[in-house]
C-alpha cells in the first residue's frame, strides 16, 4: 500500500507541475508567484523521494519494497553526527543542524559487527563487517568501498576516528 502511494504521489506531482508550467505558457504570467511557489511546494517532496534511488538501490530506496537491515542492538564504539557527515555515491548528504536535538542528524555508528548509517529522512541502513571491502585514505576524506545490497558502494566520510575504528573491528589495511 505504502508503495502505491509514493508512485501515485510522485505521478501526481509530476503531472500538476506540468500542468502549471503550461498554463504560466498559455495564459501569462499574471499569477506567475503564486504558480510557481505550489510547484515548488509539490515538487519538493518528489525529489526528496527520487533523490532515496541516489543513496540505495532502487529496491531498498523509498520507492522499492525491500527493508534495510536494522542496526544491531550491540552497544555503539563511536557516533558521529554533524549536518554535513559523509557522502554517498559522490552525493553529499545534509541536515539541518539545530542544536541539542542529536536524533535528526546524519550519523555514522560504529558496532563491533559493522557500520550503521542514519540519514535523515531516508531511514537507517547496517554494513556488516564481513561486506567491507577496502579502507581508503584520500587527501581531504576517507573511503569504505562495500558489498552490500542496501546501499551504493562507495561511502566517503571526513572523520578521522570513524576511519580509524573501522580498521580496527575489519582488520582491513588502509
Amino acid at each position: 500500500m505504502k508503495r502505491v502511494l509514493v508512485y501515485g504521489y510522485v505521478a501526481f506531482s509530476l503531472v500538476v507541475a506540468t500542468l502549471i508550467f503550461v498554463f504560466q505558457l498559455v495564459f501569462g504570467a499574471d499569477n506567475q508567484g503564486f504558480l510557481s511557489a505550489i510547484s515548488f511546494i509539490i515538487l519538493v517532496p518528489t525529489g526528496f523521494i527520487l533523490q532515496s534511488v541516489v543513496y540505495y538501490p532502487y529496491r531498498y530506496s523509498l520507492l522499492g519494497s525491500y527493508k534495510r537491515s536494522p542496526l544491531p542492538e550491540d552497544e555503539q564504539i563511536l557516533l558521529t553526527g554533524s549536518s554535513i557527515i559523509f557522502f554517498i555515491n559522490g552525493l553529499p548528504t545534509f541536515s539541518v543542524p539545530i542544536p541539542y536535538i542529536n536524533r535528526i542528524q546524519n550519523r555514522l555508528l560504529v558496532f563491533p559487527s559493522g557500520l550503521g548509517i542514519h540519514i535523515l529522512g531516508y531511514g537507517k541502513v547496517f554494513i556488516r563487517k564481513e561486506d567491507f571491502v577496502s579502507l581508503e585514505s584520500n587527501m581531504l576524506t576517507y573511503s569504505l568501498h562495500h558489498n552490500s545490497n542496501e546501499i551504493k558502494s562507495p561511502i566517503s566520510f571526513i572523520n578521522k576516528k570513524v576511519f580509524y575504528k573501522l580498521i580496527d573491528i575489519s582488520g582491513l589495511k588502509s
